[in-house]
Formats: C-alpha cells, sequence, structure tokens
C-alpha cells in the first residue's frame, strides 16, 4: 500500500474514532433493537514459515443487526478489499495483488451481568468467511505466474461481549 493509501487509511480510521463511528461490529451499548454501519481498517498478514509471506491493508464497509431482549441475536457481515504485498523465497515478489474478503456471522448470547451498569454477555456463533487472491496475469520477480486462490472458512465464535452504561 503506498504512503498516501496508508495516511487515507489511518485518517478514515481515526476520523471514525474521534466521532464515535463505528468500528467493530457490536461493540457499544447494546439496546432492544440496533442497526449499525461503517467503515473498518484491517491488516491482514498471511505467513507459511520458510515458505512465503503476503501482507497489507484492506478496508471497506461492516454492518450489524443486534436485537437483545431476553436474548442477546447479532447478524453481522463486512466487505473489505484491498492490496497485499506477496514475497516468497523460491518465487519471488509481487506487490499489490487484489484481495476480496467478505465474512457473516451470527451470535447467540444471553446477558448475565447484575444491576451494576455493565453488561457482560457470553456468546456463541456461526461464521463464514470468503477470500480471494487475485494474481492472475501477473508475474513475480523471478518469472513465476500468479494464480487465482479462493479459501472458503467455516468457524465458531465464541467470546464475552462486555459494555459500560457510560449514560
Amino acid at each position: 500500500m503506498n504512503g498516501r493509501l496508508k495516511k487515507s487509511a489511518l485518517f478514515i480510521y481515526t476520523l471514525f474514532f474521534l466521532f464515535n463511528g463505528f468500528l467493530s461490529a457490536c461493540f457499544g451499548a447494546a439496546t432492544d433493537d440496533r442497526f449499525d454501519f461503517g467503515t473498518e481498517i484491517a491488516h491482514l498478514s498471511y505467513k507459511e514459515p520458510g515458505v512465503m509471506k503476503e501482507e497489507g491493508f484492506l478496508e471497506g464497509v461492516v454492518l450489524s443487526y443486534t436485537h437483545k431482549r431476553e436474548f442477546f441475536i447479532c447478524v453481522e457481515g463486512r466487505l473489505l478489499t484491498g492490496r497485499l504485498d506477496y514475497c516468497s523465497i523460491k518465487t519471488g515478489e509481487m506487490d499489490n495483488v487484489d484481495n476480496l474478503l467478505w465474512e457473516t456471522r451470527g451470535l447467540f448470547g444471553r446477558d448475565i451481568s447484575a444491576d451494576t451498569g455493565i453488561e457482560i454477555i457470553p456468546y456463541i456463533g456461526w461464521g463464514y468467511r470468503f477470500l480471494q487472491d487475485d494474481s492472475q496475469g501477473r508475474v513475480t520477480t523471478t518469472g513465476h505466474l500468479g494464480y487465482l486462490r479462493q479459501a472458503n472458512y467455516y468457524y465458531t465464535p465464541v467470546g464475552i461481549k462486555v459494555v459500560a452504561d457510560t449514560g
């Protein structure tokens, strides 16, 4: 990612942070029903030790819908794009490889907190992530051809959401 793009990404991130922007789905005071939309900047680093690495920044949009009454239910989605730099001992280097990541997940939990002004919600869910790395039609510094790589990930998110009442 060039310097100008990094500065733009940092500016957007800072702007959303300072003005209480939405940086991560489902973090904030959970009311009965809530819809959130915002931007996200992520640093992606993939390494196969002794073989290759690829890293850089992705940016895009995130959204979520949260329903909280007796139970906590949250549906999240994100779409990120960007360019990563590839480096391998055997096959050379390639900068600015197009990448696409989209993800969706559902979370389910129950508020177990007492009347302390702090919500504690353990959750579990299901998630799917699609990642596409496209260097088709390009050549590395050592003459190796790029290719289209797609990966599908299914996972189970498990965690605890903690929200302090600041109002």
